[in-house]
């Protein structure tokens, strides 16, 4: 059994060196959470985020994707002042015309 984990380990190359590894590691792991966005980050074009923070009433047309948490999307662009102009179901998504902050504030 020793001749065996001996051989991998040969093969395996480690050079004697597994606290390299084990950094190599520690480094990927803390890089993992910074290539993910943060939880409050919205889901908006910035041409859409800085239209909406020089002009917030100009009214846009947008494209908006539904998810499977999106229940009522329609509906929260009517309540929010807009109107949906168009069903894309294709891509599970719709089109609105709708102030640039009521975008924004869908985009939450």
């Amino acid at each position: 059994m020793n001749h065996l984990l001996k051989s991998i380990r040969k093969s395996v190359n480690w050079g004697g060196k597994p606290i390299s590894l084990l950094m190599i590691a520690a480094l990927i792991l803390a890089l993992l959470p910074a290539a993910s966005p943060p939880a409050t980050a919205l889901r908006a074009q910035p041409i859409l985020l800085q239209m909406a923070a020089e002009s917030p009433e100009q009214t846009v047309s947008v494209i908006v994707q539904k998810t499977a948490a999106s229940i009522g999307a329609e509906d929260m662009v009517a309540a929010l002042g807009g109107v949906v102009t168009k069903d894309l179901h294709i891509i599970n998504a719709f089109a609105a015309e709708m102030s640039a902050r009521a975008a924004l504030e869908l985009a939450r």
